[in-house]
């Protein structure tokens, strides 16, 4: 072959290249494109429901790992239904993308916002205890009252009071076993309490209110017996303990009236009398 046509091929390869380059380019932005369209929702752009089920998981796993609270929100907007059929879809879709945009830019890049369903809406809040995420939420919905002149009622959580951590890690899960074997008696347990106390770093008060968290959690979810052992998929627990615990506490926020932020937490009674047997309670915590 010539040097002229040997030169003349070399350029039409390169041509051939730049032009599969351009091609792959285009196709990986396509790609990213549909994989962000599968994981947000069409109306708000926000996280979806599968999506969120994925970054909820993950973000316990991170705070278990590196010892810091995660927070999980629900928020709900008050008479919803009702703003729906007095001013019509529009108005309601309307409303619901620009209270989204409003959440996207007051929150952290870090936190996770999505819609649950309907017009709830979750907000997931890495390195962020109960009481910072309860004072946030709530900065929140006296500004968006202001604003949008509609009110919402939310529920708070944690990792710091919920009982998720002890779920991530073995000497949790052991603990979580002996304490379900008693029959949920702390008198049974409080050598056991002691001990991961030390090795945690939490303070056995709150390993009390996990415990009794889990207990309730799993009886109510599992029919769990005196038994029962946590399997290998004890993981699939942390997302779905969290937010049971933030949707009693929205349900309380609305059976008191609405336009409010209640954080969920144990009454102090589960540890001045751990053997009576009570059940959820929630705070406004103020």
């Amino acid at each position: 072959m010539s040097e002229g046509r040997t030169g003349k091929y070399i350029e039409e390869l390169e041509k051939k290249i730049r032009i599969l380059e351009a091609e792959n380019i285009k196709l990986r932005k396509e790609r990213g494109r549909l994989k962000k369209r599968a994981a947000t929702d069409g109306l708000t752009k926000l996280w979806n429901r599968r999506t969120l089920d994925k970054m909820l998981r993950k973000e316990i796993s991170h705070a278990f790992r590196h010892k810091k609270p995660v927070s999980s929100v629900l928020l709900d907007i008050d008479f919803f239904k009702r703003y729906n059929d007095t001013f019509g879809h529009g108005k309601a879709d309307e409303l619901l993308k620009k209270l989204s945009s409003y959440l996207r830019k007051r929150f952290r890049e870090e936190d996770v916002i999505g819609r649950y369903g309907g017009e709830e809406i979750e907000i997931i809040l890495p390195d962020t205890g109960l009481l910072d995420a309860y004072k946030t939420l709530s900065e929140v919905r006296t500004d968006i009252e202001g604003k949008f002149g509609i009110t919402l009622s939310g529920g708070v959580t944690s990792s710091e009071n919920s009982g998720v951590i002890l779920l991530y890690g073995k000497s949790g899960r052991e603990l979580i076993d002996r304490y379900v074997k008693s029959g949920g008696q702390l008198r049974y347990v409080e050598s056991d309490i002691k001990k991961y106390s030390r090795i945690s770093g939490i303070s056995e008060t709150k390993v009390k209110i996990m415990l009794d968290n889990i207990y309730h959690f799993l009886i109510e979810t599992e029919g769990i017996k005196t038994d029962y052992k946590l399997d290998s998929n004890y993981r699939k627990f942390g997302p779905e303990l969290m937010r049971k615990f933030a949707d009693e506490a929205l349900y309380r926020a609305k059976e008191d009236g609405r336009n409010r932020i209640y954080a969920h937490t144990r009454p102090q009674e589960i540890i001045l009398n751990p053997w009576k047997k009570s059940y959820y309670g929630t705070s406004t915590l103020s």
